[in-house]
């Protein structure tokens, strides 16, 4: 059985704090950092098994629903409301909405991962900063962008909105908005400039300026490099043992 997400600064899973009522311009804390992957790799970490696991949700719905509970970085909803807890692969299979599997498969998505992280000691191979984990999961994005062919076809599954998101309550124009950075973001290639513009869509300029001098280190790191690379290729079976 899953639950809607709830935090406390230290772990997910229980009561607390609503992350960001007025809007977000710096990272919540160190634990809540660490479990989140970013938008390109929650797309490639779709794509990866979609043919295998998911032939029989709609893509472009399933793929706005995996990338749609981060749009709470914008301060317009609480994490707690896009975010679940408690999931497995079968509560993602087992759901009948394209979008809202692709919402589940978001929270499992950063689940698996941050395991993969924790368990090769990942953290302790990236440059000491307030900001290194989010810097990580953006080297993350470019390493794992190669991955996947087509991402003006992705960033095409943007053009509108679904009825599903408003559902959530959000003004239509925040709606757009996320859609927009994320188109931005998608469309290759692939830039410091288009990092660095995703990055400041939701952080200050000098935040945005820190994180990218952390990637360009991490750019020289041949072993943090192949860790990424590892996490792609057996992301399957990392699912399964999950």
């Amino acid at each position: 059985m899953y639950v809607l997400e709830r935090c406390q600064s230290g772990r997910m899973g229980y009561p607390g704090k609503v992350v960001y009522p007025k809007g977000y311009r710096e990272f919540e804390s160190r634990s809540l950092r660490q479990i989140m992957a970013n938008q390109i790799t929650h797309i490639v970490l779709s794509e990866r098994v979609a043919d295998e696991l998911f032939p029989r949700f709609n893509r472009k719905d399933f793929l706005i629903g995996t990338v749609f509970p981060d749009i709470r970085y914008l301060g317009v909803i609480p994490r707690e409301k896009t975010h679940f807890v408690g999931l497995s692969l079968a509560d993602v299979l087992a759901e009948t909405n394209s979008f809202m599997a692709g919402m589940k498969y978001h929270s499992l998505v950063d689940t698996v991962r941050e395991a993969y992280v924790v368990r090769n000691d990942i953290y302790n191979k990236i440059p000491a900063s307030k900001f290194n984990t989010q810097a990580l999961k953006t080297f993350e994005d470019e390493i794992l962008y190669e991955k996947v062919s087509g991402w003006d076809k992705a960033a095409g599954y943007f053009n509108s909105v679904l009825p599903e998101e408003r559902e959530f309550g959000i003004k239509e124009e925040n709606l757009k908005k996320w859609h927009k950075i994320l188109q931005d973001y998608f469309v290759p290639p692939l830039s410091d400039r288009s990092l660095r513009l995703m990055i400041s869509g939701i952080v200050s300029a000098e935040v945005a300026d820190e994180m990218m001098g952390l990637i360009v280190e991490m750019r020289g790191n041949k072993s943090l490099r192949e860790l990424v690379e590892k996490m792609h290729e057996k992301w399957g079976e990392l699912l399964l043992e999950q």
